[in-house]
């Protein structure tokens, strides 16, 4: 299948308009921050573990016996953001 190629003539007027929206939604991309729509609040016990320097197997430990706060969706535990930070104030006192 061939591709259609369209001749058009813009006024200049028309060009400025498209030139200007497409440097406004050029801006508002590197304005705004991907990874702040989709902030992380749940990690599985591994990234816990490279976050804090706690072994996996302490994590776990921790977790069965009530130390640390975690969910259990599915196969793996979750650990909330919040839990994690109530966790290191409880272990740095």
């Amino acid at each position: 299948m061939k591709g259609i190629t369209i001749i058009a003539t813009l006024s200049a007027e028309t060009i400025e308009i498209i030139a200007q929206r497409a440097s406004a939604i050029n801006n508002e991309k590197l304005q705004s921050k991907p990874n702040e729509k989709y902030k992380k609040i749940f990690f599985t016990v591994i990234e816990t573990s490279k976050m804090i320097g706690v072994s996996e197997q302490t994590l776990t430990r921790h977790i069965r016996s009530g130390l640390l706060q975690a969910s259990k969706p599915g196969k793996n535990y979750l650990i909330s953001k919040e839990n994690i930070n109530l966790y290191l104030n409880i272990n740095n006192d």
